[in-house]
């Protein structure tokens, strides 16, 4: 059951410090554990709002108090109920959408004016309900420039950010505007259904509202999915963490459960991955350091044999460099194979790309190595995570990459 408090405080976080000064400091339910206690009357007295925040250490366990709604913190849970003053027990028809009358909507109003107030001046509002998503998402735009864009005005998806290309190496809006990457929060009984071996259990790790706190399958967390290299799915979705994409494409991409059980290092892992597979074709930014594929990127370029001669153009140049049209991040020091197309349709060449030109349509590449058509033919490359053919500029999968690099 939703509450009221969850419109508040669910992407929210405590500023302490004023807490510390305003609140009352009670005991905790558990030994050794502080609760800061805040209580307004409402109502003409006949209710209370009271709203607790409870620092906590290690992993919370809310299972013990089922009244009680917790909001994503490694350090802290808030609780908000309305009491009734005469009885001193909980008024719980106030967050009961079924419940109606004039009192109780009145109750409702005043309520939600007093959690409003509390939001507002003590705490401070987040992107998202779980610590990890909050994390991801600032590494996420000092890694690609990119942030959440709250996209969807459906009122089931209001809490769901896309993180699209928008970005270009020149700091303008020039990107493809293709996702790579959308954080959700949804009923973990969901993706059980989906892959009940990955996205089952409690949580090891922290990660604020979704941190394997005891509410079982009915429980909302964030998840987020990327895209991945089709040949490595059923490798991700053996390890825990990793679940069978909801509500998007399950051949392409993946879903992430952001509740601490993978990584943060881990997650932006895939998240970098996912963005070097959706920008080909765009000007985007590529990466720091292509961090996705350690220090260098791997892509693969079509060519036409009825077209143009590379090998000919290579062996004329004296330094075995062309300049070559770019439509890919790619920037000095990467790696590009190119595949030659019909009649020949075989990855026939490895360059390095030696510069970018100032015109950031070019780049420089020196060759530095030469297959034989039948060493990577079209067959071969099916076999290594190309789909088909090779119909434009694109990163090159991982499988590819280790067998020819090895």
């Amino acid at each position: 059951m939703s509450r009221i408090s969850d419109k508040f405080f669910s992407k929210a976080r405590p500023r302490m410090a004023d807490i510390w000064q305003d609140f009352k400091r009670v005991k905790g339910p558990e030994p050794g554990e502080v609760s800061y206690l805040y209580r307004e009357p409402f109502m003409d007295g006949d209710l209370v709002a009271e709203i607790r925040v409870r620092q906590v250490t290690g992993k919370a366990d809310e299972s013990a108090d089922v009244r009680s709604v917790g909001h994503g913190g490694d350090h802290f849970i808030v609780t908000c109920r309305a009491i009734d003053a005469d009885l001193g027990s909980e008024y719980p028809i106030i967050d009961q959408e079924s419940a109606v009358g004039k009192y109780v909507g009145q109750a409702r109003e005043e309520y939600a004016a007093i959690l409003k107030g509390i939001a507002e001046k003590y705490f401070t509002p987040v992107p998202f309900a779980s610590d990890q998503a909050n994390r991801i998402a600032l590494r996420i735009a000092g890694e690609t420039g990119e942030a959440p864009e709250f996209a969807f005005s459906q009122k089931n998806h209001a809490d769901s950010a896309v993180f699209r290309h928008t970005t270009g190496r020149s700091g303008k809006k020039v990107g493809n505007g293709k996702w790579f990457a959308i954080v959700m929060n949804v009923k973990r009984s969901k993706l059980q259904d989906a892959n009940a071996a990955s996205c089952s259990g409690d949580a090891a790790g922290t990660g604020g509202a979704g941190s394997g706190d005891g509410r079982g399958q009915d429980e909302a967390i964030d998840v987020m999915n990327v895209k991945v290299d089709p040949a490595e799915l059923e490798k991700l979705l053996k390890e825990p963490g990793f679940c069978r994409c909801y509500h998007m494409n399950k051949k392409l991409w993946v879903t992430m459960t952001l509740d601490g059980r993978l990584s943060d290092d881990r997650v932006m892992e895939m998240v970098m991955k996912s963005f070097l597979l959706t920008e080909s074709g765009a000007s985007a930014r590529r990466p720091k350091s292509g961090e996705a594929r350690g220090p260098m990127a791997y892509w693969v370029i079509p060519s036409r044999p009825s077209r143009f001669d590379v090998l000919g153009g290579f062996t004329d140049s004296p330094d075995r460099t062309l300049v070559w049209h770019r439509r890919i991040g790619a920037l000095a020091g990467d790696i590009v194979y190119i595949y030659q197309t019909e009649p020949i349709g075989a990855l026939r060449f490895r360059c390095v790309v030696q510069s970018t030109m100032e015109d950031p349509r070019e780049m420089v590449l020196k060759l530095t190595d030469v297959y034989e058509p039948g060493r990577y033919p079209r067959a071969w490359l099916n076999e290594h995570g190309i789909r088909k053919t090779v119909r434009g500029q694109r990163c090159a999968p991982d499988e590819l990459v280790r067998e020819i690099e090895k």
